[in-house]
């Protein structure tokens, strides 16, 4: 059932007030798969947000954490001030180090998080979207090709 009114409460936001109200750990995680099956297939608007948890099991670092990029003494390099000094050293010093161009590709392959969301988003009728905040671009590099185009974020 669609909204027909801004006066309505959209159903995410009614699934995600259920959900709070009942937040207790429930060891049976099927009955959520079930539900996320059901919707959708009832072609509802589902939206997956992502960030360097997916990604971290493929084995690249987040930014913060125990083993983030963050926890080494590159902040002393991370600043503008430095940037400014000289940016030539300061790119090929700090930024090509911590962030080389493609080597994401290169190294790592999308694990089974990338490609169960590459799967349900070619569900017949399935209306997915996915948003981001991994410049990795394994949600591009899954097995199952998906019109990223349209629905990554």
């Amino acid at each position: 059932r669609r909204r027909t009114s801004l006066d309505e409460e959209p159903l995410w936001l009614t699934q995600l007030k259920k959900s709070h109200r009942r937040r207790s750990r429930r060891s049976n995680t099927s009955s959520s798969l079930q539900d996320l099956a059901q919707i959708i297939l009832s072609n509802r608007p589902v939206l997956f947000i992502t960030g360097a948890g997916l990604s971290a099991a493929s084995g690249i670092r987040p930014f913060r954490g125990a083993n983030g990029i963050w926890s080494e003494v590159i902040w002393k390099m991370s600043t503008r001030e430095e940037f400014r000094k000289d940016p030539l050293e300061w790119y090929n010093s700090f930024w090509l180090k911590y962030f080389p161009p493609y080597a994401y590709g290169e190294f790592f392959e999308p694990n089974e998080g990338h490609e169960a969301i590459s799967m349900l988003s070619n569900v017949p009728g399935a209306n997915i979207k996915v948003i981001t905040q991994n410049v990795d671009g394994l949600h591009s590099m899954t097995k199952a090709t998906w019109n990223q185009e349209r629905k990554l974020i």
